[in-house]
């Protein structure tokens, strides 16, 4: 994102601290979806930097002032993608500018992207053959689409191709461009301490059970995801 307009990468809102008594209402209605919608913190907002709860106005407030904010989301949770739809919304109005950048589309649907003129989130799905992606259902990310499309916000994928991760995965990255690994941050080593901290995350996220002689080729393509992001964002 160039200038101080937001660039949203839309990959959770989530909401940690003390239990406060009751569940707060989201800012467009019901939930829709059972899990956890009962929980006294569904709907809370914590904000980390205060150590204090705060409303949705305070965030959206917040969020304003920065020039990247980024949404997470359990990706077939529709009330996360509802969240990420209002938030857009939000730091869109009043004619802001700037573009959202999804980490479910990837450099192949660069081009495809690129042809759509004035796109619906249907046109945007098609294009990007949304239905064999093995993503969830577009119907849960289509609020999304739809507040960037109607904000006039500008469509980035954010994720490298499947081929590049498994040449990355396969063959390293010492055979490419010079200028490309400076790109992605990948002409240097990280620092030790970072490498064992990406090492361990990985082999928690796969419960222990990811084989040993694939734990290197795993972080290596992690970076190359977390490069390739970093450098859309710019």
């Amino acid at each position: 994102m160039r200038t101080a307009a937001p660039l949203l990468l839309v990959a959770l809102l989530a909401a940690c601290g003390a239990a406060p008594t009751a569940a707060v209402a989201p800012p467009y209605g019901e939930w829709i979806s059972a899990r956890g919608a009962h929980h006294p913190l569904a709907g809370r907002i914590w904000a980390v930097a205060d150590g204090a709860w705060i409303e949705p106005a305070a965030l959206v407030q917040r969020l304003r002032q920065a020039p990247f904010v980024f949404l997470g989301e359990k990706h077939d949770n529709p009330d996360h993608h509802r969240l990420q739809a209002w938030i857009i919304g939000e730091l869109f109005a009043g004619g802001r500018h700037g573009a959202v950048a999804f980490e479910m589309l990837d450099e192949d649907d660069v081009a495809p992207l690129a042809a759509l003129d004035r796109p619906t989130a249907t046109d945007v799905a098609r294009a990007v053959d949304w239905a064999r992606s093995g993503w969830p259902p577009f119907a849960i990310y289509r609020p999304v689409f739809e507040a960037a499309l109607a904000a006039g916000a500008r469509l980035v994928a954010a994720h490298p191709s499947r081929d590049t991760l498994r040449v990355a995965m396969t063959e390293g990255v010492d055979g490419w461009p010079a200028t490309r690994r400076a790109r992605l941050g990948l002409d240097r080593p990280l620092p030790p301490e970072a490498q064992a901290a990406l090492r361990q995350r990985i082999i928690e996220t796969h419960c222990g059970h990811a084989p040993a002689h694939i734990i290197e080729p795993m972080a290596l393509a992690q970076r190359v995801k977390d490069g390739w992001m970093a450098s859309r964002l710019l």
